[in-house]
């Protein structure tokens, strides 16, 4: 989510920070929206889930800034 985030907003013309903080706001709140849909479906709410989402998150941003310093 993370990485289509960023591109897509970078695209639209956000500078490459902006685009970086969006795209980590537009993340959490898909994970954020996953983990209210499982709650709304009977699972449970998964912090744990929560977690991994956003070690996900900070490994792409990561990706993202290394390929594109310049």
């Amino acid at each position: 989510v993370q990485s289509v985030a960023y591109a897509l907003v970078h695209r639209g013309g956000a500078s490459r920070p902006a685009a970086r903080w969006r795209a980590t706001a537009i993340t959490a709140a898909v994970s954020l929206g996953k983990e209210s849909f499982d709650r709304s479906q009977g699972r449970p709410f998964s912090v744990r889930d929560l977690a991994w989402d956003a070690g996900g998150a900070g490994a792409a941003t990561a990706a993202i800034m290394y390929a594109s310093r310049k």
